[in-house]
């Protein structure tokens, strides 16, 4: 029989561990996108068009494969969340179809799903359809030089018309998502957040990583939420703090535009592993406990060999390691397992 997780009471220096009771499940559909973010993927890397399916080779995940998988974690330690990641999940047709096969089979999960935004007019309403009920959509700059300078290709209009066909649907509670570059982007912060004011969306940021592609940018471009919360404080009043959330530190500030939500995301100046709840399961069926992991945990062999007991005690090892602290950023990218 496999053993629920029992949560561990360890404690890091200078922090309180909170027990993981449910975990955020982090699903990536593939490792391919339609843009090529600097601190993301190698400028050459191939972009790929939207006509993929779940089942392009052997070791992809199929639909039924992940409920098979989401089953056998929620046996294990219970899940609140599902949010449906990649590369860009909607270069895969059938997300649509894999989050409605999730809400059906696992009515109590909320859904949701990070897009570069560049497909979201094209998927909105299908997502509606399949109950999806949230949103993030990353947007690293509002101006289409830097976006285009960031993205290595792509249009911020595009952006724009699937934020607002989304809206138009019913989304509500969609976020923005803005990894930080001082020698890029610092220029953009105000109008992002302006944007965000004017659509009615909470953007956050993301503190720049020193992880794969990112760590080639670091030394240069990093910037700490507390710099960047200074910066806007020069154009917009801090009216109050907000609660934060497992990994953002969130306030809501007044400008021109109106009010708006902003969260920052302090990675890398102030890490928040002992609050962190997610793992992480990419399309070819690997779990992992952080983002800086270097290995995951295969379920997909014993799933597909009948092994069920196998499969939970891989799941259960890999929460364990939720209390062991990762120290080094690892080479790869983060776009092998989901972001």
């Amino acid at each position: 029989m496999i053993r629920l997780y029992q949560p561990t009471s360890s404690v890091r220096p200078g922090r309180t561990t909170q027990p993981i009771r449910s975990v955020y499940l982090r699903i990536s559909v593939n490792d391919r996108c339609n843009l090529r973010c600097l601190y993301c993927r190698p400028a050459g890397d191939r972009v790929s068009g939207p006509s993929l399916n779940l089942r392009r080779d052997d070791r992809q995940l199929s639909i039924d494969e992940y409920l098979d998988l989401i089953a056998a974690i929620r046996a294990v330690c219970p899940i609140h969340k599902v949010r449906i990641t990649g590369g860009e999940p909607l270069l895969n047709h059938d997300v649509p179809d894999l989050i409605a096969a999730i809400k059906n089979k696992f009515p109590g999960i909320q859904t949701a799903l990070t897009t570069n935004g560049l497909l979201l007019s094209r998927y909105a309403e299908a997502l509606q359809r399949a109950g999806l009920d949230r949103l993030n959509i990353s947007l690293d700059a509002i101006d289409q030089d830097m976006f285009e300078a960031m993205g290595r290709g792509g249009k911020v209009a595009n952006v724009v018309d699937g934020v607002l066909r989304a809206q138009s649907l019913g989304f509500v509670g969609t976020r923005f998502n803005t990894v930080l570059m001082k020698s890029f982007n610092s220029d953009q912060l105000t109008r992002l957040v302006g944007f965000a004011a004017e659509v009615k969306c909470e953007i956050r940021f993301i503190e720049l990583m020193p992880i794969g592609e990112g760590a080639a940018f670091f030394e240069d471009n990093y910037i700490t939420a507390a710099e960047v919360l200074k910066i806007l404080k020069q154009e917009f009043q801090v009216l109050e703090s907000l609660p934060d959330s497992a990994t953002a530190q969130r306030y809501r500030l007044a400008g021109a535009g109106g009010q708006v939500d902003v969260g920052f995301i302090t990675t890398t100046s102030d890490p928040f592993c002992d609050r962190c709840d997610r793992l992480r399961l990419n399309h070819r069926g690997e779990l992992y406990s952080c983002i800086k992991a270097t290995r995951g945990a295969d379920l997909l062999t014993p799933l597909r060999q009948l092994e069920p007991e196998e499969v939970g005690i891989r799941i259960a090892q890999t929460l364990q390691q939720k209390s062991q602290a990762i120290v080094p950023w690892p080479s790869r990218n983060m776009v092998h397992i989901g972001g």
